[in-house]
């Protein structure tokens, strides 16, 4: 198995990882807000994170900074598609997975019209009457490998277009509601 790249790197502002099992009482002015000895040491915390992997499969021989989620993900999509019984409406749309550091987030993005406009950009379908999540597509934005296969539909119609058409794969003529906002309507992806 192949681990994710350094799990010591920072994903919040102003705090180690060590700040968080510091012995010192919980100050306003110094270390972390919460303190995680008490649940579980820290030597093991870093054993087991040591051991989380995403995936199974060997990288592939050109940079690739998404092939650590990519199984994953896909395993989400198609795990969903065989389990979730949807209802009779569903909605696409965008949303940002906050991440505050860019250098260590693959993909990081600026979105300025989002509530937390720092991080992952992904397009996600959810059932409209439960709100349960059962697709996501990740936006690679600049970060994707340029030696990577694109599929026909990308090809033809663009990023936006081909992951609409990618989500919304197990409610095509199925007679459910798929409803989207404006955002997946660019002026490349009009004609797909």
């Amino acid at each position: 198995m192949y681990l994710v790249e350094n799990a010591n790197r920072k994903c919040s502002v102003g705090y180690n990882r060590m700040d968080f099992w510091g012995s010192h009482s919980i100050d306003l002015f110094e270390g972390a807000p919460v303190r995680f000895h008490t649940c579980m040491s820290y030597r093991r915390f870093n054993a087991i994170v040591s051991c989380l992997t995403f995936t199974k499969t060997a990288p592939p021989s050109f940079v690739d900074k998404f092939h650590c989620v990519r199984e994953l993900l896909s395993a989400f999509n198609n795990n969903m598609k065989d389990v979730f019984l949807l209802s009779w409406v569903c909605c696409l749309d965008k949303s940002v997975s906050q991440w505050l550091i860019r250098w260590t987030c693959p993909g990081w993005m600026f979105v300025p019209r989002k509530p937390h406009p720092f991080g992952n950009e992904c397009d996600r379908i959810c059932c409209g009457l439960s709100n349960i999540m059962f697709g996501i597509d990740l936006v690679e934005g600049k970060d994707a490998p340029k030696e990577k296969q694109i599929d026909q539909v990308e090809s033809i119609c663009g990023q936006t277009c081909a992951s609409s058409i990618r989500l919304t794969n197990s409610v095509q003529q199925s007679g459910r509601v798929a409803m989207l906002d404006s955002g997946f309507l660019f002026y490349r992806d009009l004609w797909c």
